[in-house]
């Protein structure tokens, strides 16, 4: 029976460090990736080896940077109107293993989440002064 439960933990991480690394990856917040560069320079990268490549005249390089921004305006809507969808999708994943875990366990999961709760609101603190650093400049 215990290890059922300790499977269930395990599993229920998994699927949400797989969630949460797909959500990032495809439509996660515009911060940096792995390597610590930000996705506005990726984007910009990605439409410096455009012009370069494919030889874009002036035209063509005012209607690629046109897409571009349409493009970054719309997934920015889109992350906006599901996220509160993956919040509770996620939530009703964690709630449905609280019935299946000892009370001991169930300390330790509220200790986790208050773990990543004030991580979470660590990284929004860190993300507002870097905001209010670059509009300072």
């Amino acid at each position: 029976m215990r290890w059922k439960n300790v499977f269930g933990v395990l599993l229920l991480m998994m699927f949400g460090f797989v969630l949460g690394a797909t959500y990032d990856q495809f439509v996660g917040s515009p911060q940096a990736d792995s390597r610590g560069r930000s996705r506005q320079s990726y984007t910009s990268r990605l439409e410096a080896e455009l012009i370069r490549e494919l030889q874009l005249d002036e035209q063509q390089k005012l209607v690629l940077q046109k897409s571009i921004e349409e493009a970054r305006e719309k997934l920015h809507q889109l992350r906006h109107d599901y996220r509160p969808r993956v919040g509770e999708i996620l939530q009703e994943a964690r709630d449905s293993l609280v019935p299946h875990l000892t009370a001991d366990q169930l300390r330790l999961r509220e200790e986790m989440i208050r773990q990543k709760e004030e991580k979470h609101r660590q990284r929004g603190l860190n993300k507002d002064s870097r905001q209010k650093k670059k509009s300072d400049d």
